[in-house]
């Protein structure tokens, strides 16, 4: 979450319609680049236009839309137990049923889905593989060396595996800045990629036992396994956590060409008490249950600034494991490596369902 001139950013994810729709000309599609491949997949059904007679071409797909949408292409599970394989799904949400795809996208510590976060490049390929079959892990590959950004990730050889292995297999193709895995993917281009996968031998039949393998064992568990803390009690805290994190801040800033960060005393403060907050009254959110996101809990706090942000995370787990989950997220991630931010204080509390709650917060 980011906040400039502190107005608090929100976050909003339209949904797609419900029920596919007759396929017919849209308003806002004639000429543009994807139009064939709009129309062939909305005449399919796998997506759909709005009231107004628009489809909207360009504008980004969130991960709950493409949960629902593979799960519909692809015939891979629907239950309504779903959403029990996740920290942050509501039953009642209307995606809730097709989130057994969700362990097909790269995975998140504190099994968090963010589901209403904007679908990544990287999300859809990583989803996109194993549905047609392909293993990409130790890809022998090298097609990732070729494209324009691969200094972004040379570093990473499971990224410049599966990027080699969604080239070489035809499943997804660079764009002019590179291979782009952090880009958000459009609508249109959801239909120019399902269209070129449109008839490819599938292996769903395996996954879907995986994933029906997966959900029974949790629906088995759900009423006897015991909680990782105790609701609304604090236990403690961790400094060495606390350092841990702002170390790593600086060196993947350090990486990335950026400036370090100030430790900041005041930041630090906040960030443990959103984190001791969180625990104490059962949340898990920038916003708390009094409507202060991080700007208005700063102000509160007398802290200065002409912008901040914050990351959360939740989950009894090595710092290390929480920073890759940040990393591995493009909000979080452009929050580590915002070239605005010089200061920041990290607070990590003990306790609570999920036994260890994180929050960062940067200032500027």
């Amino acid at each position: 979450m980011k906040i400039h001139s502190k107005l608090l950013g929100a976050f909003l994810a339209l949904l797609l319609a419900a029920l596919p729709l007759q396929a017919f000309a849209f308003s806002d599609t004639a000429g543009h680049w994807a139009e064939a491949d709009i129309s062939a997949m909305t005449e399919k059904g796998y997506l759909s236009g709005y009231p107004d007679g628009t489809f909207q071409p360009d504008k980004t797909i969130s991960r709950a839309e493409f949960m629902k949408i593979i799960t519909a292409v692809y015939g891979l599970v629907e239950s309504g137990d779903s959403y029990l394989l996740w920290a942050d799904v509501d039953p009642s949400a209307w995606y809730a049923p097709y989130t057994g795809s969700g362990l097909l996208m790269p995975l998140y510590q504190g099994l968090y889905l963010y589901p209403e976060e904007p679908l990544t490049r990287r999300d859809a390929v990583h989803a996109i593989l194993p549905i047609h079959g392909i293993v990409w892990e130790g890809h022998p590959g090298a097609s990732a060396q070729g494209m324009a950004d691969y200094a972004e990730y040379q570093d990473d050889p499971a990224m410049c595996s599966m990027i080699s292995a969604a080239i070489d297999n035809n499943i997804m193709l660079g764009k002019d800045t590179g291979f782009a895995p952090f880009d958000y993917l459009t609508r249109a281009e959801l239909c120019t990629l399902l269209r070129r996968l449109d008839g490819r031998a599938t292996d769903t039949e395996n996954l879907n036992g995986i994933i029906n393998g997966i959900l029974t064992d949790v629906l088995a568990q759900a009423g006897s396994a015991p909680p990782a803390g105790v609701p609304g009690e604090v236990t403690g805290y961790s400094g060495e956590y606390e350092k841990a994190i702002f170390d790593m801040v600086n060196q993947v800033r350090a990486e990335n060409g950026l400036a370090a960060l100030a430790w900041d005393d005041g930041l630090a403060a906040l960030a443990r008490a959103h984190s001791e907050d969180m625990i104490k009254r059962g949340f898990f959110d920038h916003v708390n249950p009094d409507g202060l996101g991080p700007d208005g809990r700063a102000d509160a706090a007398g802290i200065s600034y002409y912008m901040i942000s914050e990351n959360i995370s939740a989950g009894d787990a090595a710092p290390e494991v929480i920073m890759d989950g940040w990393m591995n997220s493009p909000g979080h991630r452009g929050n580590i490596l915002d070239p605005e931010a010089t200061r920041l204080g990290v607070g990590v509390v003990l306790g609570g369902e999920l036994g260890v709650y994180w929050t960062q917060c940067f200032a500027g």
